[in-house]
C-alpha cells in the first residue's frame, strides 16, 4: 500500500468515528439520559401513572358497605383495592377460629373469628376478593370485618392503615336451634294444673334461661321459677324437674320480677298471701333450685308495711350487691311508691330511707302504682308506673331516687315526671317497664289508652328529666295495630341490645280480636328499625289463642327472650 491510499484510509476512519459519537449524543440526548439511567421526555400522563404506582394500596369499597343492616346469613364478602394486588398476600383465617390471615371477620372485636373458607374468587384484574364463611353467619349477628396492613400489591407495597367495617345479618326470625322451630312451651305434668304463666325472663352466667311467674293448682297460685337450657329444654338438674316452686301456704303467691347475682344465684318479687292480704316476698333460690338457706335463714323475706297489701314488681343491686325492690304499698287509704332495701343476707338496711324503705306518695290521696325499676350507672333508682295525682284520669309516672333514697331534685326538680295523654287520648296512661341507655338517657314502655282505643308507647327522656326532641316525635313514640286490629296495644318490658337498639315486648290484638305477642325495635333515633323482619315488628300468634307478651331479655349473643302465655300455658320465644 503506497503512502498516498494510506492517508486516505486514516481519514475514512476519523470520519466514520466523528459521525458515530455524533449519533450516540444524539441518541442520548432524546432519551433524556443522566447519569442516574433515568428517562426523560414521557408524557404528563405517564408521569403521573407513574407516581400512582408509587403509592400505597387501599380499600377503595367492600361488599355488604360498612353499617348495612338486613344483610342475608349466607352473605360473601367483596373487598375491592385501589391497586392490583398479590394475590398470594390475600390471606384468610381457615385453619381455626384464632384471628390470623390479611381478611377477618369477627363477632366479638376479634377475641375470635369466623372460619373462612380457604376458597377466594379473585376478579377486577386482581382488585377484588371475594370470601364465603365456611357457615352461615347466624341471625341478628354484627360482624366486624378487618382488612390488615399484611395486603400487598403487585410491587410489594403494603397498606398503610388497616380497614374495617362492620354489617348486621337479618332479624326479627325465630331461633330454630331453640325448643321447637324457636318455641317453648312448658307442659305441667300435674293433672291438676290449671294455668302456667310466666312475667319475666332473665340469662345467667352459664346461658341458662330463667323464668319467673305462677302457676295455678287448683285454683291456688305457687310462684314459679323454670330453668332451661341453651337449647330449650328443660334443666332437670334444677328444682324438681327443671321447676322450682314456693307456697306460702294461704293460696296466693306470684312472681312478677327475676334477676341473677355476681354468685349466679336467682332473686325473684312478688307477692305472697298472709291469709288476711298480701305482703311483699323476696326470694334467694341456689344455683341447684332449692331455697338459699343464707338468706334470711329459710330464702325468703316479706314485708308489710301498713297491713294491707304489698307487692315487689321490679330488683335491682348497688355496688355494694345490696337489693332494691320496687313495688307499691296499700296503706288503707290509697296506694303509694315503695322501694325497700336488703343485704346480701336478706336483712333490712336500716340506713336507707325509713328502716329500709322509701314510700312516695305523690299527691296525698292518691293512688301511685309502681310496676318497674331499673337502677342507672350512678346507682340512682328509676320507678314507673301510674299516678292519678291532681287529674281525673292515671297519667303515667317516672321517679328518680338517690342512692339514699331521697328524691333526686336534678331530675325535673323535683324527681317526678308525670305525662297524660300520651297518644292523644283521654284515657289512662301507665308505665310497665323501663331502662337506661349508656348516657343514663332513660326510656319507658307502656300503654295510653283514649275511651276505646289503646296504644303502646316509647318515651325517651334526658337525664335530667326532659324529653328527648331527637327521639320520635318529641320524645314520643307511639303503635297502634301491630298485630293487624285496631284498639288494644301495649308494652310490657323494654331493653336496649348490644347495637342501641330499643326492643319492646307486649300485646295486641288482631282482627280475630285475639291478643297476640309483639316485640317491636326501633332504631336509637326512635324509627322503627326495617332491618328487623323488614318492617320492625314480629307478632306471634292466631286466631284461636290469646298470647301475651310479658318479660323480655336479651342474651349475650343479641337474641331476643320472650316469656308469656299461649291460652293457659307458659311459653318463652327466643328471636335473632
Amino acid at each position: 500500500m503506497n503512502r498516498e491510499n494510506g492517508m486516505e484510509d486514516i481519514f475514512k476512519k476519523v470520519i466514520l468515528s466523528i459521525i458515530s459519537l455524533i449519533l450516540i449524543v444524539v441518541f442520548l440526548n432524546s432519551c433524556g439520559g443522566d447519569e442516574k439511567g433515568s428517562i426523560t421526555g414521557t408524557s404528563n400522563s405517564e408521569t403521573e401513572t407513574t407516581g400512582s404506582e408509587s403509592e400505597p394500596p387501599s380499600v377503595s369499597s367492600i361488599e355488604p358497605a360498612d353499617n348495612t343492616e338486613n344483610v342475608a346469613v349466607d352473605t360473601s364478602v367483596s373487598v375491592t383495592f385501589s391497586k392490583t394486588m398479590k394475590p398470594s398476600s390475600i390471606t384468610v383465617n381457615s385453619t381455626d377460629t384464632n384471628c390470623s390471615g390479611v381478611l377477618q371477620i369477627s363477632h366479638d372485636n376479634f377475641s375470635s373469628c369466623l372460619l373462612l373458607s380457604d376458597v377466594v374468587s379473585i376478579t377486577n384484574d386482581n382488585k377484588t376478593f371475594t370470601i364465603n364463611p365456611a357457615m352461615n353467619i347466624g341471625f341478628n349477628m354484627r360482624s366486624n370485618v378487618l382488612v390488615t396492613m399484611g395486603a400487598l400489591d403487585t410491587e410489594e407495597m403494603a397498606m398503610t392503615a388497616e380497614f374495617s367495617s362492620v354489617f348486621y345479618t337479618r332479624s326479627g326470625v325465630l331461633d330454630s336451634s331453640f325448643g321447637i322451630n324457636g318455641i317453648v312451651t312448658y307442659v305441667n305434668p300435674d293433672p291438676s294444673a290449671d294455668s302456667e304463666t310466666g312475667k319475666a325472663v332473665v340469662t345467667d352466667a352459664n346461658g341458662k334461661i330463667i323464668v319467673a311467674g305462677y302457676i295455678s293448682i287448683n285454683g291456688s297460685n305457687d310462684i314459679a321459677v323454670w330453668r332451661y337450657n341453651p337449647d330449650g329444654s328443660l334443666d332437670t338438674g334444677f328444682g324438681t324437674n327443671g321447676v322450682y316452686l314456693y307456697d306460702g301456704g294461704f293460696g296466693h303467691d306470684e312472681g312478677y320480677a327475676v334477676a341473677v347475682d355476681t354468685s349466679n344465684r336467682i332473686l325473684v318479687a312478688g307477692t305472697t298471701s298472709n291469709g288476711a292480704n298480701f305482703d311483699m316476698i323476696l326470694l334467694r333460690i341456689t344455683p341447684s333450685g332449692t331455697p338459699d338457706f343464707s338468706f334470711d335463714g329459710d330464702g325468703d323475706v316479706t314485708a308489710d308495711i301498713a297491713g294491707f297489701s304489698d307487692n315487689g314488681y321490679g330488683i335491682g343491686f348497688d355496688s355494694n350487691e345490696d337489693i332494691m325492690v320496687a313495688g307499691q304499698a296499700y296503706d288503707g287509704t290509697d296506694w303509694d311508691l315503695v322501694i325497700w332495701k336488703f343485704n346480701i343476707n336478706g336483712g333490712v338496711v336500716v340506713a336507707f330511707g325509713a328502716s329500709g324503705k322509701v314510700i312516695t306518695d305523690i299527691g296525698g290521696n292518691s293512688n301511685d302504682n309502681a310496676y318497674g325499676m331499673t337502677v342507672d350507672s350512678n346507682g340512682k333508682m328509676i320507678v314507673v308506673g301510674q299516678t292519678n295525682a291532681g287529674s281525673a284520669n292515671y297519667n303515667m309516672l317516672l321517679v328518680r331516687y338517690n342512692v339514699d333514697g331521697t328524691l333526686d331534685t336534678s331530675f325535673n326538680t323535683t324527681g317526678i315526671v308525670t305525662l297524660d295523654n300520651i297518644a292523644g287520648g283521654t284515657g289512662d296512661d301507665t308505665a310497665y317497664s323501663v331502662t337506661v341507655d349508656p348516657t343514663n338517657d332513660i326510656l319507658v314502655t307502656g300503654q295510653s289508652a283514649s275511651a276505646t282505643v289503646y296504644d303502646m308507647f316509647l318515651l325517651k327522656y334526658k337525664s335530667d328529666g326532659t324529653l328527648d326532641n331527637s327521639f320520635g316525635t318529641g320524645g314520643i313514640v307511639t303503635h297502634n295495630g301491630a298485630a293487624g286490629g285496631s284498639d288494644w296495644d301495649y308494652g310490657n318490658s323494654i331493653a336496649l341490645d348490644s347495637a342501641n337498639k330499643v326492643v319492646v315486648v307486649g300485646t295486641s290484638k288482631n282482627i280475630d280480636l285475639k291478643f297476640n305477642n309483639v316485640i317491636w325495635r326501633y332504631n336509637p333515633d326512635g324509627t322503627l328499625d326495617t332491618g328487623f323482619n323488614s318492617v320492625g315488628i314480629a307478632v306471634h300468634g292466631s286466631s284461636s289463642d290469646d298470647y301475651f307478651g310479658s318479660g323480655l331479655s336479651i342474651d349475650a349473643n343479641r337474641r331476643m327472650l320472650v316469656t308469656g302465655t299461649k291460652g293457659t300455658s307458659m311459653e318463652i320465644l327466643r328471636y335473632y
